[in-house]
Parts: C-alpha cells; sequence; structure tokens
C-alpha cells in the first residue's frame, strides 16, 4: 500500500470517541472470543499481545455502523490498519512475530468478511508520517473541542509545531509531494481553527512555516510551497480567525468609547467642575517638587564649585610662599 493512499485520507481519520482502543476492554468476549482464541491458537501467538486486541478491534468493526456511523468503508479499514501497526509497534515486538501478528490480524478481518485487502505491514518510513500527522490531528483536535484544556494538552498543541517543521527539508527539496500536500492541508486546518486554539490556550503558537518547492532541474526558488494556499485566502478569512478580528475590534472600542466618555464628562458635566481643581491641585504639588529638585541641585553644584575654587587658592598660595 502507497503512502498517497494515507496521506490522501488522513485528515479524515477519527480523533475522538470514534478512535479504536485496541487495548482498552471494549470487546465482547461472547461475540469474539472463541475467534479471537482460534486464531492465537493457529498463529502460536502470545495471548497477551494479541487476544484482547483481536477482540477490540472486531467489536469496533462491528459496531462502527451504529456508535460511529462512516459511510466511507475504505477509510475506516485504512485507520483500522494504521492503529493495528500503532498497537503493534507500540509493544516493541521483533520483526518476526510483528509479521506473523499481522498475519493473524488478516486472518481475523478475512474471517469477519470486512477490509480484506487493507490490513497489512506498513513500511517503516511511511508508517512515521503518517503517524506524525495523524498525532498532529489529534493532539490540536483536543483543545478546540470546547472541554477545558489542561497545560499538557497546550504543550501537545505545540509540539506538532515542532513535528511540523521537521519535514521542511523533505517538502523543499520536492521529495515527497504526497506527503507535503498532507502537510499543507493540515496547515490549512490548523489556520482554520486557530481561533477555538487561542481561546483554549492562550500560549499557542498562531503560525506554522511556509515551505518552499525547489526546482531540482533549475536549482531554483520557482514557487511558494503555499502559494496556492494564499490565493485561496484571500477569497475567505476563516471563521476563527475573524473571531479573533472582532475581539480585538470590541476591545480598541471599549477604550475608545471610554476616553470619549471620560472627555465628555470632564468638559461639559459637574464631573468636570469637581475634578478641575483637583488636577490643578496634583499639577501645582508636582510642580513645587520639581522646583525643589532644581533648587537643591543648584545649591549642590554651587556648593561644588565653592570647594574646588577654595582648593586651587590653597595651592596657588602655597606655590607663592616658595
Amino acid at each position: 500500500m502507497s503512502g498517497k493512499e494515507y496521506f490522501d485520507i488522513i485528515h479524515l481519520f477519527p480523533t475522538n470517541k470514534c478512535n479504536v482502543d485496541l487495548g482498552g476492554k471494549n470487546y465482547e468476549l461472547t461475540v469474539h472470543g472463541g475467534l479471537c482464541y482460534n486464531i492465537e491458537n493457529e498463529n502460536s501467538l502470545d495471548p497477551n499481545s494479541f487476544i484482547v486486541p483481536c477482540m477490540n478491534v472486531a467489536s469496533y468493526v462491528n459496531s462502527t455502523d451504529k456508535t460511529c456511523p462512516m459511510e466511507n468503508k475504505p477509510l475506516i479499514c485504512k485507520y483500522i490498519n494504521y492503529s493495528i501497526n500503532v498497537f503493534i509497534r507500540n509493544n516493541r515486538v521483533s520483526e518476526d512475530k510483528k509479521l506473523k501478528l499481522i498475519k493473524a490480524y488478516q486472518e481475523l478481518f478475512s474471517k469477519l468478511k470486512e477490509c480484506n485487502n487493507d490490513i497489512e505491514n506498513m513500511e517503516d518510513g511511511i508508517f512515521t508520517k503518517v503517524d506524525d500527522i495523524y498525532n498532529m490531528y489529534n493532539n490540536y483536535n483536543k483543545i478546540i473541542t470546547g472541554v477545558p484544556s489542561t497545560s499538557s494538552d497546550c504543550a501537545d498543541a505545540n509540539n506538532c509545531v515542532n513535528i511540523y517543521s521537521k519535514y521542511k527539508s523533505i517538502c523543499n527539496k520536492k521529495l515527497d509531494d504526497h506527503f507535503c500536500n498532507a502537510l499543507r492541508d493540515y496547515k490549512n486546518y490548523y489556520y482554520s481553527k486557530i481561533g477555538s486554539a487561542y481561546t483554549a490556550c492562550p500560549n499557542i503558537i498562531t503560525t506554522l512555516p511556509s515551505f518552499d518547492i525547489i526546482d531540482e532541474s533549475l536549482g531554483l526558488q520557482v514557487a511558494e510551497y503555499d502559494a496556492h494556499e494564499e490565493d485561496d485566502d484571500t477569497d475567505e478569512v476563516p471563521s476563527d480567525l475573524i473571531f479573533i478580528y472582532l475581539n480585538a475590534l470590541i476591545i480598541f472600542s471599549i477604550i475608545l468609547a471610554t476616553l470619549l466618555i471620560l472627555f465628555i464628562l470632564y468638559k461639559f458635566t459637574p464631573f468636570g467642575i469637581w475634578i478641575r481643581p483637583l488636577l490643578l491641585r496634583k499639577k501645582n504639588i508636582w510642580n513645587n517638587i520639581c522646583e525643589k529638585k532644581i533648587q537643591l541641585y543648584d545649591n549642590t553644584k554651587n556648593e561644588q564649585i565653592k570647594s574646588q575654587n577654595e582648593e586651587f587658592t590653597l595651592q596657588y598660595n602655597s606655590l607663592i610662599k616658595s
């Protein structure tokens, strides 16, 4: 399976309650227990690494139509395959055991008559890129759902920028256009939700770096990676950015209105008559303080000059006597 098949749809992978949890306790033992035990015995697998995730993923497949309806079956099958690969890699099994587990899951889905051609071992390079993009969406979505975010959630969301930025060289050299297009899609999504993200995490990084595409035949920079993204932005401003602009405009309007009201009160109402003498009194006090400081400075300076002159006179007299 090519990376493009994942990169084109990864932004549609579920990142909420519709996630598949292979290590949880969501399985139906009476329905899928026997099936998973048979596959485990046939392939001589460690029960601790297969039985529970097998029952979980089988239950997930059977329940998606009810709890998380998805009309796009190929999409959910690729998401399940990615999730299986994540679970296997997180358990740090050897390469041989990893391939045996993948074969066991293929048998499971063959018997479930679902996703027959989609369960496979993902090549390491493709898996890493898919995993990074999915984690960026997953971490970012945690803070834009309206649920109060923790400091850890905000830190994870900011880490998305670090993940995104590490692929700058790949995209600048035009080494993987399909993957870089997926990164651009993420950037568009990031900006479209930045208002909600800022509300949840005021310290959120609000910009992502732009990548340049290099023309390899000329060795010159010929286009901005996200040039057409900027063209799209001239036609439509993301709703969450509008939210930020409106907040700034409201704050500015409140400050301006407050200043105008104070000016009117000072100029045309008894408030001005009452406050004006107080302001003049404060001003006179300040002026007196300044005058005293200046006078004190002048006196000090005169004393210094007088002292220097006396010293000079003593030296002159001593020279005359000699």
